[in-house]
C-alpha cells in the first residue's frame, strides 16, 4: 500500500487537475504517518527531500480535512480526530492521543461508519501496544472487531488476525457473525466502482448492475430519497445492459409498489414477499414476480435509499446472505454518494461565501467613498460658509469702527454706512438660517404645513410680494399667467414663499441692468412657477453644482455665495413632490423653474 502511496503522491505532482476523495486523502494521510514518523524501516529507504515533502503533504492533508469536517460534521469530524491523534502521537504529545483517538471512534460509530470506526479501533490499538498497554488494546481491537461484522468484511477480520498477535481466538470466535460471502473479488469489484468514474449517474449505474448480479435477481430498482421523497429511481434488468433513470418520477410508480415503499419507509425494516406466502395486501402478480425485498438504506437516521429485488422465475430466491451482501454494498454506494455530492459542493459554497465577501468588500469600498466625499463636502462647506459670514461681518466692523473712532461724522455719510451694515447683517441672518433649515431638511425633522391653495389665488398674492420687492430696485417688473381651470395645489405657503424670495433676491443680485419676470403656467400635470431675469447668468461648466451645498460662482463676480440658499429650496421643492431646474445663457440671463404637482376638485 505504502509503495501505491508513493507513486499517487509523485503522480500528483505531474498533473494539473487529480479528483482526490476526502477518504483517499483520509487514508493517504494515515500511510503518511507511518511511513515519516512510525515505521522506521520504511524511513530508511526515503529520502530526506521526500521526507520533507511527505510532512508538508500531511499538514496540508490535516487542514483540508479539518474544511471539510467543519462544514459537514457527520462526515468528516471522525477523521479529523483521528489525524489529530496520529499528529500527538508523532509530537509525543501523550495528553491529547487517547482523548483524541476516543472521540474519532465515538464520532465513527454516532454516523455510522462502520469502516472508519473499524480504522480508528486499530489505530489506538497500535499505539496501546506500542506502549505496552496491551489491556487497552485488546479491547480496541475488539471493538473494530464488531465494527468489521456489521460492515460484513470477512477477508479483513481475516487479515487482522494473521497480522496481529493480540488478535486472539476469543475476539475472533465471539458470538457476532460474518457473512461467509464477503469475499476478496466482490469487495474488489465494488471498490473500482469508486476509481473510474466519480460520476454520480455512472456509479449508481454501475452499482445497480453489481447489485443485480450479487443478489440473484432479475430486476433492481433503486429509489433514491431526498427530504423524505423520491428524487428520482434507477432501474436496470438483468436481460437489458440498458440503465433507465428516471427524474421526478414517483408518479409512474404503482399504487402497490407505492404501499410496500412507504410501508418500509415507515418501518425502516426489510420487507420480503413471496408467492407462498399468504399475504392479500400485496399483488406479485402485477409485474409477473415470484419472489421480491425491499431494502431500506439509512444515513444520519434518515431514509437515503430504498432497493427492489424482483426474481420472476423462483419464489423464495432471495437468502440471508444475498440481502447481506447487497445491504453491505448499497450502504457504501449511499455514503459514498453523500461523500461525492458534499465535495462536488464545496466549491460552490466556498465560491459563494467568496463572493458574498467580494459583494460586502464594495459596500464597504462604496460607503467608504461616500464618507469620504461627504467629509470633503462638509470641510469645503464650512470653508465657504465661514468666508461668506467672515466677508460682512468685517465690513460691519470696519462700518463701525469708522463711526466709534469720529472717522465719519457727517450725518448722510452716517446713516448710509447704518444702512449698509442692517443689510449686511440681514445678509449674515439669511444665511443662518438657510443652515438651520439644510441642517432639519437633511435630518428629517424639517416642519412643513400643507394647505390647499387654488393656483389662481396663489398668483396674485406672490405677484403682489414680488412685484414690491423688485420695484426697490432700479430694474422693470413684468408677469403673466395661464391657469385654465380650477387648479388646486398642496402646498406650504411659508415656503413656497422663501423658494421664491430666494430665487428674486438672486436675480436681483445678478442683473445689473434691464428686468426680472414671474410666471406661472399650467403644463401637464404640473403647475410651473418660473422667475426669468436679464443677468450675467451661469457659466455652463457651473450648472450641475448650483444645488449643492458648497457651490461658489466665479469669483470675478461680487456676489459670491455658498449657495446654501438654493440647496434648501431644491430640498423644499422635493418635499412638495416637485422638480427645481435651471436654463441660461451667459450674459444673457437665467431661468429658474420649480415644479409643482395640481389636482382638481
Amino acid at each position: 500500500m505504502k509503495h501505491y502511496l508513493l507513486k499517487l503522491i509523485d503522480f500528483e505532482q505531474s498533473v494539473s487537475v487529480l479528483p482526490i476523495m476526502p477518504h483517499t486523502i483520509f487514508i493517504q494521510s494515515i500511510a503518511l504517518f507511518d511511513l515519516v514518523y512510525f515505521d522506521e524501516v520504511d524511513q530508511m529507504q526515503v529520502s530526506k527531500t521526500k521526507m520533507r515533502k511527505f510532512k508538508s503533504k500531511l499538514k496540508r492533508n490535516i487542514k483540508i480535512i479539518e474544511k471539510w469536517s467543519k462544514l459537514q460534521i457527520n462526515n468528516f469530524q471522525h477523521m479529523y480526530f483521528l489525524l489529530k491523534a496520529e499528529e500527538a502521537r508523532s509530537s509525543c504529545n501523550t495528553s491529547l492521543i487517547l482523548s483524541c483517538y476516543d472521540r474519532s471512534i465515538q464520532t465513527s460509530k454516532q454516523y455510522k461508519h462502520l469502516h472508519d470506526e473499524a480504522i480508528c479501533c486499530e489505530r489506538a490499538a497500535l499505539y496501546c501496544f506500542s506502549i505496552d498497554n496491551v489491556i487497552a488494546g485488546k479491547s480496541y481491537l475488539e471493538q473494530g472487531f464488531l465494527a468489521l461484522v456489521k460492515w460484513g468484511a470477512k477477508n479483513i477480520i481475516a487479515e487482522w488476525k494473521r497480522i496481529n498477535p493480540h488478535f486472539s481466538n476469543t475476539i475472533f470466535n465471539s458470538n457476532s457473525t460474518v457473512p461467509s460471502n464477503s469475499d476478496l473479488p466482490l469487495i474488489s469489484e465494488f471498490t473500482q466502482l469508486y476509481t473510474e468514474d466519480f460520476s454520480i449517474d455512472h456509479l449508481l449505474n454501475s452499482a445497480c448492475l453489481l447489485l443485480l448480479k450479487n443478489s440473484g435477481a432479475t430486476k433492481c430498482t433503486w429509489y433514491n430519497y431526498s427530504v423524505q421523497e423520491i428524487d428520482f429511481i434507477v432501474t436496470t434488468q438483468s436481460f437489458s445492459k440498458v440503465i433507465c433513470k428516471d427524474l421526478l418520477a414517483f408518479h409512474l410508480v404503482d399504487p402497490n409498489t407505492e404501499n410496500i415503499l412507504n410501508l418500509v419507509s415507515n418501518s425502516r425494516e426489510l420487507v420480503q414477499i413471496n408467492t407462498d406466502d399468504n399475504i392479500l395486501s400485496f399483488n406479485l402478480n402485477s409485474n409477473n414476480s415470484k419472489s421480491v425485498f425491499y431494502l431500506p438504506i439509512i444515513q444520519d437516521e434518515e431514509i437515503a435509499a430504498i432497493l427492489s429485488f424482483k426474481n420472476n422465475h423462483i419464489s423464495s430466491a432471495f437468502k440471508n446472505t444475498d440481502i447481506q451482501r447487497v445491504t453491505m454494498i448499497a450502504t457504501q454506494i449511499v455514503h459514498f454518494i453523500s461523500q461525492n455530492t458534499i465535495v462536488s459542493n464545496l466549491e460552490s459554497i466556498i465560491q459563494n461565501r467568496t463572493d458574498s465577501l467580494i459583494q460586502l468588500n464594495n459596500k464597504l469600498l462604496e460607503t467608504n467613498q461616500n464618507i469620504e466625499y461627504s467629509k470633503n463636502n462638509l470641510q469645503n462647506s464650512f470653508k465657504l460658509i465661514s468666508h461668506d459670514l467672515r466677508a460682512p461681518l468685517t465690513s460691519v466692523i470696519g462700518f463701525i469702527d469708522l463711526l466709534v473712532d469720529g472717522i465719519v461724522t457727517e450725518p448722510k455719510v452716517v446713516e448710509d454706512y447704518l444702512v449698509r451694515s442692517r443689510e449686511k447683517l440681514f445678509s449674515m441672518n439669511q444665511m443662518i438660517q438657510d443652515l438651520f433649515d439644510l441642517s432639519k431638511l437633511e435630518t428629517g425633522t424639517f416642519q412643513m404645513n400643507f394647505e390647499t391653495w387654488s393656483a389662481q389665488s396663489l398668483f396674485f398674492d406672490l405677484n403682489s410680494q414680488l412685484l414690491f420687492d423688485v420695484n426697490q430696485t432700479h430694474l422693470n417688473y413684468s408677469s403673466e399667467m395661464e391657469l385654465e381651470g380650477e387648479l388646486l395645489l398642496s402646498i406650504d405657503l411659508q415656503r413656497i414663499e422663501q423658494v421664491l424670495m430666494n430665487l428674486i433676491q438672486n436675480a436681483v443680485k445678478h442683473t445689473k441692468a434691464g428686468s426680472i419676470s414671474f410666471s406661472m403656467i399650467k403644463r401637464d400635470e404640473y403647475v410651473d412657477f418660473i422667475i426669468r431675469d436679464t443677468g450675467s447668468g451661469i457659466d455652463p461648466r457651473h450648472l450641475p453644482f448650483i444645488f449643492d451645498v458648497n457651490y461658489t460662482k466665479s469669483k470675478a463676480l461680487s456676489t459670491d455665495s455658498s449657495g446654501i440658499g438654493l440647496a434648501v429650496c431644491k430640498h423644499i421643492i422635493e418635499n412638495h413632490n416637485g422638480q427645481l431646474y435651471v436654463d441660461c445663457v451667459q450674459n444673457v440671463g437665467s431661468v429658474f423653474t420649480f415644479s409643482i404637482p395640481y389636482f382638481t376638485p
